[in-house]
């Protein structure tokens, strides 16, 4: 059914945790369910290509795909930072397929790379002025639209909200001593009840919980509600809109970095070499422009190179002197590397570690290796 439906386009985009169903900023179990099933196809992928069947994964990346789009269409931060996580995890299953496929199928990777594309274009549910609806499935041109991480946040907020509107559904809890009745305390709750549905309890309500989900103000909001029933509801705040901001870069850098391994791969069965620079991967069809590099802030596009000689780019070293996440990367010469600048802005030349998806680096280049097809034993 999930299949079908992401390969639907009318279909392929709902909103996971909606929050006029969901009780907590902390998501619902069925979030983290639809992130599990949504890895399990991406296994399954990897095993059919372990099995000889590599035309499973494209199929099995779509479903994946839209899984992570509904978690990040509109909804609460938790569903948000699902939705990317997915998102991630997605385009290194995709490096790994592509890793251990030969050049005999360019029409798998075709399929794969028109899908990144698509993912890399999805844009949110939301309402224009006037009051028209944008479907998530009208693509956005370029690259994307830009990040915004305002409804993700209002969305929050409106969970608080209407948790602040039913205090019978958790005062309790916070109120009866370990062991004793639940239930004796409704008197009480239900006065609580009460006096916060007056107008002006209710518009305090909405003003502090707006005012205390915002980081800047942690402290005076606080001392505002100090032995308020259900302050502590509102203490644990989402990320603030500049991580939010950043995840999203991350996420945008691993999908480009895979559009350049992808499009490099078909380059080569088609000519015979990789290709020289990014702008030949656009002469020739396989990429509509060259994909900008999401952490520089004057739109530059990713970097490009292709070693002359036999390379090896080491583990950035881990903090605190821990060991390394992976041993060092070796790097044939003709092989290409693509990098994005990373966090940092600066540009080190794409001389670090390939990225470690469930691990990344956020203070160096974040490197991408065009893998090449595996030889005939």
């Amino acid at each position: 059914m999930a299949a079908a439906a992401a390969a639907d386009p009318a279909l392929a985009v709902g909103l996971f945790d909606h929050p006029l169903l969901t009780r907590s900023t902390a998501g619902t179990p069925t979030l983290e369910t639809g992130r599990a099933m949504a890895v399990v196809m991406l296994g399954h992928g990897l095993l059919q290509q372990a099995d000889g069947d590599p035309a499973a994964l494209p199929d099995d990346l779509r479903t994946a795909l839209a899984v992570a789009r509904s978690m990040r269409n509109g909804s609460i931060t938790a569903s948000l930072h699902k939705g990317n996580e997915l998102t991630v995890l997605a385009t290194a299953t995709a490096t790994r397929w592509l890793t251990r496929l030969g050049d005999d199928r360019p029409d798998l990777v075709r399929e794969v790379l028109d899908e990144i594309l698509r993912d890399e274009r999805a844009v949110m549910t939301r309402v224009l002025p006037g009051g028209t609806v944008a479907r998530a499935e009208t693509p956005a041109t370029g690259w994307g639209e830009p990040f915004d991480a305002v409804p993700h946040q209002q969305a929050d907020r409106f969970v608080v909200r209407e948790q602040m509107k039913a205090p019978t559904m958790w005062l309790p809890g916070l109120v009866t001593p370990p062991g004793r009745d639940r239930d004796a305390p409704n008197p009480e709750v239900d006065v609580v009840a009460f006096a916060w549905s007056v107008p002006w309890e209710r518009e305090r309500t909405r003003r502090l919980v707006a005012f205390g989900l915002d980081p800047a103000h942690a402290d005076a909001y606080r001392r505002l509600t100090r032995g308020r029933p259900g302050a502590g509801l509102a203490t644990v705040r989402p990320a603030a809109p500049g991580e939010l901001a950043a995840a999203d870069q991350f996420v945008r850098a691993c999908r480009r970095g895979l559009l350049v391994q992808l499009a490099a791969r078909l380059y080569r069965r088609d000519r015979g070499a990789f290709p020289p620079d990014l702008p030949a991967l656009v002469a020739a069809g396989f990429l509509p422009a060259v994909p900008p590099d999401p952490y520089s802030p004057t739109g530059e596009p990713l970097r490009y190179r292709v070693p002359a000689t036999d390379e090896t780019l080491a583990p950035h070293p881990a903090p605190g002197g821990a060991r390394p996440v992976s041993p060092p990367a070796e790097v044939k010469a003709g092989q290409p590397v693509t990098w994005s600048i990373g966090p940092d802005g600066l540009d080190d030349g794409g001389r670090s570690h390939p990225v470690v998806h469930n691990a990344p680096s956020r203070a160096v280049d974040l490197v991408f290796l065009v893998p090449l097809p595996p030889t005939a034993p």
